[in-house]
């Protein structure tokens, strides 16, 4: 890859890093008895001498070439790997180099004109921008201002140009809802639910609605995907003391149901007909889930059938974002009284790999297989990853 100013090329069948401009070296040393070095158009040109390159990130490049009549900066694949320890994956529009063991990110260059440039790597700010990036879509798309309220993105840029084609796409339209002034002193005192469906195409596990529960003190949510409307009456066992829901959805009022709540005293308190409105939280949170679920569904490009799972992995997410509502915690917080840990959320929708039990006994059967990543399960460790090959 060629570039202007400091940016590198990369190319594959090089076997030394090469540099023209003496000036961006460091630890330079002049060298007489180089070979010459054969470039494209034939020339054979002479080694002025060595050096090393300290990229802005403290990365260092050693023994880089200085051959001032190369005119274009060059790096070479298999000398970058060995030297640096890391893995370069390329792919058509950028390519990617992370440290080989902690994966972490070391630089992400471009593809123009057939050439992948590297860029100068001064930035910092860059490099940042592209974690914010990946932090955005880990955390189902928020705002920026909800992003700045995490202590681990405090230092970095919110660039507030940066556009967003799925954000677009997901948040163009909202509804207003009233904002409640019910004050609850505890977890669990008040709860707000509805059921949203039907909905005309089945999910993945052929659910066609789903159940939203929001608890009113910890804004904390639980969503259940259900393939009847009754269904919802059982989710609702567990839950006590006090219960807010749209009117007569889901057989919330059915006799078996009335006979718990007078059981446990629930107080059951239905909203007027078709005024949605009067259960402004939970509609709320329905907007929210939807439209993140949204944002989630066209950045991973999935097919609509597996909108049950677009549903479920916001409410994962939700339940850990700083809420205004709660003095800028999150609900996880405020329910369980501990900060939520974010190092094992990864992006909607990406490659995913995981451990196959199924050899056989074949020794030489494949043992990690690739999927798509699709959220995490209720109740347990881990991630859903979807098997492609096997559905």
């Amino acid at each position: 890859m060629c570039t202007d100013n400091l940016k590198y090329s990369d190319v594959t069948r090089a076997t030394e890093h090469i540099i023209f401009d003496y000036f961006l070296l460091k630890n330079k040393t002049k060298r007489n008895y180089e070979p010459p070095v054969t470039i494209p158009n034939g020339e054979a040109v002479a080694v002025e001498g060595r050096g090393n390159y300290t990229f802005p990130n403290g990365v260092v490049i050693k023994d880089v070439l200085h051959i001032p009549k190369f005119k274009c900066n060059l790096l070479s694949v298999s000398r970058l790997s060995k030297d640096l320890q890391c893995t370069i994956t390329f792919f058509p529009d950028f390519c990617v180099m992370q440290d080989l063991h902690s994966r972490t990110l070391i630089r992400v260059g471009k593809c123009k004109n057939g050439l992948y440039k590297m860029g100068m790597m001064g930035s910092k700010r860059q490099a940042m921008i592209i974690s914010l990036d990946t932090w955005q879509k880990r955390l189902g798309h928020p705002s920026h201002s909800k992003l700045s309220l995490f202590d681990f993105l405090k230092n970095v840029s919110l660039n507030s140009k940066t556009f967003c084609d799925s954000c677009v796409k997901a948040k163009f339209a909202r509804l207003a809802f009233p904002i409640s002034v019910t004050k609850t002193n505890a977890c669990f005192e008040l709860i707000h639910f509805d059921v949203w469906g039907k909905y005309r195409t089945p999910s993945f596990t052929r659910a066609s609605y789903f159940l939203t529960i929001v608890d009113d003190f910890s804004r904390a949510i639980w969503v259940f995907l259900l393939k009847h409307k009754h269904q919802a009456s059982n989710c609702l066992v567990n839950f006590h003391k006090r219960i807010r829901c749209d009117n007569g959805g889901g057989g919330f009022t059915l006799n078996h149901m009335l006979e718990f709540y007078a059981k446990e005293g629930i107080l059951l308190e239905t909203t007027c007909p078709h005024t949605p409105q009067q259960n402004g939280v939970v509609e709320r949170k329905h907007w929210h889930l939807l439209e993140t679920a949204r944002a989630l569904k066209f950045e991973a490009n999935l097919p609509t059938r597996f909108w049950g799972e677009c549903i479920l992995t916001p409410t994962h997410v939700i339940n850990r974002l700083p809420s205004e509502v709660i003095d800028n915690k999150t609900p996880y917080e405020v329910l369980y009284n501990q900060k939520p840990n974010y190092e094992h959320m990864k992006v909607f929708g990406c490659l995913a790999y995981y451990k196959s039990t199924k050899t056989k006994g074949d020794k030489f059967e494949m043992r990690g297989r690739p999927g798509i990543f699709l959220g995490y399960p209720q109740g347990t460790k881990g991630h859903k990853i979807f098997d492609t090959q096997h559905n």
